[in-house]
Parts: structure tokens; C-alpha cells; sequence
């Protein structure tokens, strides 16, 4: 969706999106932790992976954390982001209880590395949609599964646009991939495919209202009425020409039978000012719960969006200020509500991965273009 926005304007539309997300979010309630999280320490042995990698395909099935491909930068010196690297690898993690470390071992491959998919998890399946390397965008629609005890992966659709940094989610029968960057630009547009008739192909919806997000959040969970809605918050709007770039609060929530958006508020934090929870993580807890943390500071993500600060990548981990604090989001009410903070939440661009109330953050980057090899687990 395009929209034009006369250079005179584009603060006030900033201002008046910023105010549309605190007027429709409730004051979150001050509040001791009510989770618990441990770091979980483990990576694979591969030197290029001995450092975490960021934005990967990632899901649990078969009781196995699968991390797919991702990336990571080389030789980050001298306050820049060094060379970006993309992989192939398939690793998996059997899960076993409660414990601190991980053991990885590779699965399987993909024929080329690939990073930023949408991810989706169903039918004991993870599907990876879309995504990019080194070589440019993908329309790819990878399903990974274990067969027969061997984890095998296939491409088994195309997307009819290249799509990456987009979110990703699925709602009864239909995996949805939303937003992103589609055909090399910035779209609002949305396409789902029914994972019981893949070969009728991608269907578009409706595109959700206002500015285009990059890297949203996404994910689904029953509303009030018990059925199954899409939910999205956060996500940014790039530097296009003349105008600024807009990273974006609030959220929505789509209702795949009247195939429509309608607009969700942003939490609030102790300071009462509104949470950016792109590039964080986002799950579905019980029937009717959504937790959120991670992910960037608003004000710091428009001064790596605009550009202008040569010394911005130069900074400690905590200039950056990604968030710490974890919210949940009630489906029944729309209220958000702030659940507690830990340090090890303050990461970009992580793997999420859930197991019921358990949500585990893996790997990311605890600033721009330095990714962690420690993950957490957080229960809720």
C-alpha cells in the first residue's frame, strides 16, 4: 500500500500514530516477575556458528528445538558491522527437562544459506516462508519435518512475490505471511496458503492499515469469541527518499472470516511511555494469553534507520537499550500487562521457540550486528 505523505506532515503523522497507540493501551500495573528465566547455554561446534547467529528458522517439533540457516557478521572492528554471513545448516536440540545446556547436532542442509523467513509452526511441521541470502530475496515455502526418525526438508510451494523480513503465523488450516519487504519494497499486503490443499496455491487477503512494517511480530491466539486470530505489533516503516522512517507500536489483530484488521494498543512500560516490540519475541501462552520481550528501543532504532550518527554501532550493549521487560497481552480484554524485567530478554532478531507456557529466546543479537551463542528459557 503506498501512501503519500507531503514532508511538512510527516511529524505530525508521526505524532498522531505515536498518540493512537497510548490512547487505546492500558497502563500496565507495577509488578514483581511472574515468570521465571534461566540462560541456556549451547551452540553448535561449527566456528561459524560459535557466536549465534540471528534471524533463523526456528520451531519446535517432535520435541526437538530446530534452528534453520540464519546469519551473523564477521570481524565486527572499528564501531562497524563487519561482513554478513548466511548458512545452511539444519541443527536440532532434543529437549530434555528443565536443562541449563543445549546439545546441538546437525540434521540436514539447505541448498543455499538463507536468513529472515517468516516462520511458522503446524501440523508437527516447521514451515520457513520466503527469506534472503546473499544473492537477494526468496519465494520459497520450505516445510521441515521428521520422517521416519531423519528430519527432511522440502520446498513445496512458491510465494507469488519475493518476501523477506516479514511475520509469519498460522490459523487453523492456513499458514499467513504478512508485511515485510515484498518485491524489493515495503508492503502491507498479506497471502496464506491452506497446508491441507497445497497445491491451490497463495491466496491474498487483506492488507492491514497504515504504514508498511519490516519485521514485524507475529503470531496467533484465540480472541474472546474462542476462535483463532492473527495478532501484529511492531515492525518499522524505512527511510524512503525524502521521508523519515516510522517504526510503528500498536498492533492488529485479523479475523480470517470477515477478512479484516482492527487496531491494538502497545504496552506501556514503567515510565509509562510506549514499548517497540519489533525484533522481539512474541507467543502464545495458555488459550488466551500473549507474552512479548526483546526487541529494539524506539527512539534508537530511528537513529540507525536515519543514518546520520557515524559512531552509532561504536557503543556497550546496554547504550542500546532493547528491551528487557516482558508483557503479556490479554486476547479476552485487550489489556497488556507487565509481567517483570530480565537482562538477558534485551536482544534482537532471536529464534522463538515454544513449548507450551515455556518460550525459549535462542541466540540474536545483543546489539546491532553482534549475535550471543546464549539463549534463554523463559516459563510463564
Amino acid at each position: 500500500m503506498k501512501r503519500v505523505i507531503f514532508a511538512g506532515l510527516l511529524s505530525l503523522c508521526v505524532f498522531l500514530n505515536n498518540i493512537a497507540c497510548a490512547a487505546i493501551t492500558t497502563k500496565p500495573a507495577t509488578a514483581v516477575n511472574q515468570f521465571t528465566a534461566v540462560v541456556v547455554k549451547g551452540a553448535p561446534v561449527d566456528a561459524n556458528f560459535s557466536t549465534g547467529v540471528s534471524a533463523a528458522g526456528v520451531g519446535i517439533i517432535d520435541n526437538t528445538i530446530i534452528v534453520a540457516g540464519g546469519t551473523n557478521f564477521k570481524d565486527n572492528v572499528a564501531g562497524k558491522i563487519g561482513e554478513q554471513r548466511y548458512f545452511k545448516d539444519i541443527y536440532g536440540a532434543v529437549l530434555k527437562g528443565n536443562a541449563k545446556k543445549l546439545k546441538w547436532i546437525k540434521l540436514n542442509e539447505f541448498a543455499e544459506p538463507l536468513a529472515y523467513s517468516a516462520n511458522v509452526v503446524a501440523n508437527n511441521a516447521l514451515y520457513l516462508i520466503g527469506g534472503s541470502n546473499s544473492s537477494g530475496d526468496k519465494a520459497g515455502f520450505i516445510e521441515i519435518k521428521f520422517v521416519n526418525g531423519a528430519l527432511v526438508k522440502d520446498t513445496i510451494s512458491y510465494l507469488p512475490v519475493l518476501v523477506t523480513k516479514a511475520g509469519g503465523a498460522a490459523v487453523g488450516d492456513y499458514a499467513y505471511v504478512v508485511g515485510g519487504f515484498q518485491n524489493g519494497k515495503p508492503s502491507n499486503d498479506m497471502y496464506r496458503i491452506n497446508l491441507k490443499a497445497i497445491k491451490k496455491g497463495w491466496q491474498k487477503v487483506a492488507s492491514y492499515p497504515e504504514d508498511a512494517r519490516i519485521q514485524p511480530v507475529v503470531t496467533s491466539q484465540k480472541d474472546a469469541s474462542g476462535k483463532v486470530k492473527l495478532y501484529m505489533w511492531g515492525g518499522y516503516l524505512p527511510k524512503q527518499g525524502k521521508y523519515a522512517p516510522i517504526p510503528s507500536c500498536g498492533g492488529y489483530k485479523y479475523d480470517p472470516d470477515k477478512n479484516s484488521w482492527s487496531p491494538l494498543g502497545a504496552p506501556l512500560n514503567k515510565e509509562e511511555q510506549r514499548v517497540y516490540l519489533g525484533g522481539g519475541c512474541l507467543a502464545p501462552v495458555g488459550e488466551d494469553k500473549i507474552v512479548a520481550f526483546g526487541g529494539a528501543d524506539f527512539e534508537n532504532l530511528l537513529v540507525e534507520l536515519n543514518g546520520k550518527d557515524e559512531k552509532y554501532y561504536q557503543h556497550e550493549p546496554s547504550w542500546y537499550k532493547f528491551n528487557q521487560e516482558a508483557y503479556s497481552f490479554d486476547t479476552k480484554t485487550n489489556k497488556w500487562q507487565l509481567l517483570g524485567t530480565n537482562p538477558s530478554f534485551a536482544k534482537i532478531n532471536a529464534g522463538v521457540a515454544v513449548n507450551g507456557n515455556t518460550v525459549y529466546s535462542l541466540w540474536g543479537e545483543i546489539k546491532p550486528g553482534i549475535t550471543t551463542n546464549l539463549s534463554v528459557r523463559a516459563d510463564f
